[in-house]
Formats: C-alpha cells, sequence, structure tokens
C-alpha cells in the first residue's frame, strides 16, 4: 500500500512539473506572435512577445516588434519604454533609436526625439547615402522573419538603417521644434540625394513659414505640389494664393 502511495506521490508530482513548465521557447512565441501580426491582432500578438520576453528578456526581436506594436494601438509611452529596455543593453541599435525618436515625435517631445535620431546616426549600424527604399514617414520597422526559419536570426546587421532616412525623420522634428534653419539643412541634404523630392520641398516650405519668408515659402510648395503631393496644395492655398488678393 505504501509502495502505490509512493508511486502515486511521484506521478502527482511530475505531472505537476509538466504542466507547471512552460517548454514553448521565446522564439515559438515570437513566430506565433507573428501570424497574430499578420492579422493585425496586435493585442493577441503583443500578449505572447510578453512571454517570449518574460522567457529572455534581452530577446531584440521580441522587444522591437512588442514596441511597434505598441505604437500601431497608439500606445506611444509603452512603445518608448520598450525602446528604453532594449537599448539598455544593445546602446548603438540604430533601429530602436530611430523608431523612439519617432515616438518622441509623436508625444510632440521634439528634444528626446531629435536626441534619438543623433544618437542613431552616430552608430556604426547606419547605412550611408543608400538609394532609397520605401519612405517611413512615421511607420515603423519591425523584424518579420521567423526564427525557426532563419537560426542566426538575430544578428547586428537585422538593425541597420538607412542614414537618408534617418535624417528625414530628425528634418521633421527640427522644423515641428521650430529649429527652421536645421529643418532646412537636413532636407536640403536629401534633395541632393534625390530623397523623396516632394515630402522635401514641402518641409522646407513649412520651415520658411516658420521663419516668415512667405516667398520661399510658397516656391517650395509650388515645388512639392508640381511633384504630387496633395497636402503642398492646401499650403498654397493657405500662404500663397491669400498675398495675391
Amino acid at each position: 500500500m505504501k509502495n502505490v502511495m509512493r508511486k502515486l506521490l511521484i506521478i502527482n508530482i511530475l505531472s505537476l512539473l509538466l504542466f507547471s513548465c512552460d517548454l514553448t521557447s521565446s522564439g515559438e512565441y515570437f513566430n506565433r506572435a507573428r501570424d497574430f501580426e499578420i492579422e493585425g491582432k496586435y493585442e493577441k500578438a503583443n500578449a505572447l512577445l510578453d512571454k517570449a520576453i518574460a522567457k529572455n528578456p534581452k530577446f531584440r526581436p521580441a522587444l522591437l516588434n512588442r514596441a511597434v506594436n505598441k505604437s500601431i494601438l497608439e500606445d506611444y509611452e509603452g512603445a518608448i519604454e520598450d525602446y528604453k529596455a532594449l537599448l539598455e543593453f544593445d546602446p548603438d541599435n540604430a533601429l530602436a533609436l530611430l523608431n523612439l525618436g519617432n515616438n518622441y515625435k509623436r508625444i510632440k517631445n521634439y528634444e528626446d526625439a531629435i536626441s534619438s535620431y543623433n544618437k542613431a546616426l552616430s552608430t556604426e549600424w547606419v547605412i550611408k547615402s543608400v538609394p532609397v527604399g520605401e519612405l517611413i514617414n512615421d511607420i515603423e520597422t519591425s523584424l518579420k522573419l521567423e526564427l525557426d526559419q532563419h537560426p542566426s536570426f538575430d544578428k547586428d546587421s537585422e538593425y541597420e538603417v538607412n542614414e537618408l532616412d534617418v535624417i528625414y525623420e530628425r528634418g521633421i522634428a527640427y522644423v515641428l521644434n521650430e529649429q527652421f534653419s536645421h529643418g532646412i539643412n537636413d532636407m536640403e541634404k536629401l534633395l541632393e540625394h534625390e530623397y523623396y523630392i516632394a515630402d522635401c520641398h514641402y518641409w522646407i516650405g513649412n520651415a520658411h513659414v516658420g521663419l516668415k519668408d512667405s516667398t520661399n515659402a510658397c516656391q517650395s510648395f509650388i515645388k512639392s505640389a508640381k511633384l504630387g503631393l496633395k497636402i503642398a496644395r492646401e499650403k498654397i492655398k493657405e500662404h500663397c494664393l491669400k498675398n495675391k488678393n
């Protein structure tokens, strides 16, 4: 009878251990979260990323993607905290610094946004003046590869960013922070590389408005509008056409 009781006790202990131990890896949680992100179910994705991060607090892909999801859900403060957590142990992560700056800009903390962009530009993971790709323009970049298909996935090179993308975001922050001359300088540098010409002329126009230089403002808005930027047409109506009356 004692042997039977002992066996039952051992079985119960083993069962408890099996059910209480989470055998799912952080990478598996990350991959499952990606499925929810593809479906636009960001809260469910973050619930899985929470588990991935609990298993590995320094799991960069999970921290970065959870921050991006929070931004999409307009939890900008939460996103900022995740980027800060990542940067505590990986301070030169250019992608995290760029995204951090974008979130500071969303909450109108332009000084910290500019500081984040400057730090990103000072890292070795900034690609210098490469041909442009898809415009970031307040859309953050997440890591979309699956870990089980890419065992060496979490490499520093995955966090590289285009120097021009960072300068563009910094230029906007300068204009919004009323540092108009700095904003113009950034946008003019981008024009030298033919980087999103219409957008750059638009922000140069806004900077000239801030400097009360209506002539150059209107010239920039007209250039932007001719290149198809609709919002520039509204600026022409607001700042240029009324001056002719």
